[in-house]
This record gives structure tokens, sequence and C-alpha cells, in this order.
């Protein structure tokens, strides 16, 4: 069986065979105790580090999930209807911020896995909008199924929403939230956040089932049936990050 292993830290590895057996073995020193401190990065981006896979690249795994999704987003003729009346008389991107605004406003957070498949495979598309709840691969699955509906293609996209801003050292299938990329538009979508618009900078993040988290500047996988990309989202821009007040005063004298 194939097996690769990678450390950061001072861990010391064997890695031996034995007859038919291979055996890795890690053991790690004591180490200083780590003190949370607020708003700091992931303990996995600081702390020591091992781990052990037996896939053999990221794009097996994006071409995995990209292949078991594919069947759930059939366009059926009641999504092209609603479609119909989400989108109205809208075009390309006009069209494409209407049917986001609608996912993530009609499809409300609620995670249920009743089989072991749907750790990474969602119910239909018909099936979430019939329920109106999902978790954030359902949010995916509807916001991917009604962009096809109007002949816009996208990608399934895995990453870590928490503070974790360095890659795992090996590919694993430990990427616990899916977002969605239009590859037409460059835009990296999270239906799931119902506070975040259409387009803005992932900084603008505000809503996350683990806390208050972003995914600007993160690794991310996105999933193709061939050919899955290992990249990064966009860092936030300070033209992205402003808030503007205004002020009107009426004084009497």
């Amino acid at each position: 069986m194939y097996a690769n292993w990678a450390k950061k830290g001072d861990f010391e590895v064997s890695d031996t065979i034995q007859g038919d057996r291979r055996i890795i073995a890690a053991s790690l020193g004591p180490q200083a105790s780590h003190q949370p401190e607020p708003f700091m990065t992931a303990s996995s981006d600081e702390l020591p580090f091992f781990e052990v896979s037996t896939i053999p690249s990221w794009e097996e795994i994006g071409n995995t999930v990209a292949r078991l999704t594919a069947p759930k987003q059939e366009v059926t003729p009641d999504i092209e209807k609603l479609v119909k009346t989400i989108v109205k008389n809208a075009r390309g991107l006009d069209a494409a911020k209407a049917i986001y605004n609608w996912t993530a406003s009609h499809i409300s957070y609620l995670e249920t896995q009743i089989n072991p498949n749907q750790g990474i495979v969602p119910p239909s598309a018909s099936e979430i909008i019939a329920n109106r709840f999902g978790d954030c691969k359902a949010h995916s699955c509807v916001l991917q199924t009604m962009l096809k509906a109007i002949g816009i293609k996208s990608y399934p996209v895995l990453v870590n929403w928490d503070n974790s801003l360095k890659q795992y050292p090996l590919p694993t299938p430990n990427l616990d939230h899916e977002m969605v990329y239009v590859p037409s538009l460059d835009l990296f979508l999270n239906p799931t956040d119902q506070y975040s618009t259409f387009g803005a900078s992932l900084e603008e993040t505000n809503f996350s089932p683990v806390g208050t988290q972003v995914l600007a500047d993160k690794p991310v996988l996105i999933a193709k049936p061939t050919g899955s990309i290992l990249t990064k989202t966009p860092a936030g821009r300070s033209e992205q990050n402003r808030y503007l007040l205004t002020v009107h005063l009426k004084m009497n004298f």
C-alpha cells in the first residue's frame, strides 16, 4: 500500500521494512507549552506536526469530490423555473449575483449526515431546495446547479474554515468547508455565509460554524473531474476593507 509521511518540528522518525510490513515510527520529546492568544493563527501552523497519508496527490482528492458531487447537480424543470424567477431579465454577472444572494438567504445552515458518504457528498440540489436547509456543501451544490442552469460553469472549492494559513504537508481529506469558484468571473464565492456580499473580499466573512474566521489568502483545492488545482484565495486588499460613515448634521441656533 502506498504511504508517505512528512514532519514539521523535531520529530525523530524511522521508516523500516520488516518482512511484508512497513513500520513508520515517530517520536517527539518534551515541548514548551502553547498558550493561545486572541486571533492567533491555528496551532497546526506553528506547532510540531507529523502526518501520514495513503493518498498520492491533492488532485486525486479534488477529482474524487468533483466526480461524486456532479450527479447531485441535475438541473430539473423545477430548478429551471425557479432560476427564471430569481434572475428575471438579468444576464451574466448580475444573474450570478441574484442566484448567489438567493442561495445565501434562502438555504439555512444545518449539518445533517445520515449516511457515510455525506461527509463529502451533498443531497441533490432539488432535495436541498425543497428542504431549504443544508451544510456548506449543500449551499455549494445549489449555487453550482443554478449557475449551470444559466450556462455559467463553476467548481466546488475545498478549504479549512479556520485560522490556519498554511497547507497540510501531505494530501489528506482534512478540509472542512466547501465554497464555489467561478472561473469566468474569477470569483471565489461563499454562499454559506449569509452576511458576505457577492464578489466581496473573503476578509469580509463574518459567519462560520466554528466562530468568526476569514477565508482570504488561504490554501484551497479547486475540485474538477480531472486536473483539480491546489491554489490560494486572493489576499484581502485595503480598499476592500474600509467602512465609510457619513453623518449629516443640522444645527439650529
